[in-house]
């Protein structure tokens, strides 16, 4: 196959957990987090998956202090652990996270 241009969607659809209420004015999901207006100083990430993971690394390379709330164990629970290893390393480590 040959393409001039290729666009992927894979379709992500964000999750809200149940008791907490989406205003797009404190709480963003992940769509309405890719349009503020300003860069916060201090973000909280529920969910330490591959969405969280580039939302972390976008906020801590523009200057913001990022806390992931993860309902499992440990981060990135559903990565392969030689993945997870290696994420943590490249984009956890050494930032304000």
């Amino acid at each position: 196959y040959t393409a001039k241009d290729i666009i992927v969607a894979t379709g992500s659809i964000p999750f809200v957990p149940p008791g907490v209420t989406v205003d797009e004015k404190t709480v963003y999901t992940s769509d309405g987090a890719l349009e503020l207006q300003s860069v916060p100083e201090w973000v909280a990430i529920i969910g330490s998956g591959y969405i969280g993971l580039e939302f972390s690394d976008v906020y801590t390379a523009l200057g913001s202090e990022v806390t992931f709330i993860e309902a499992m164990d440990e981060l990135m629970p559903t990565f392969d652990r030689e993945i997870a290893k290696l994420a943590e390393r490249l984009l956890i480590r050494d930032r304000p996270i």
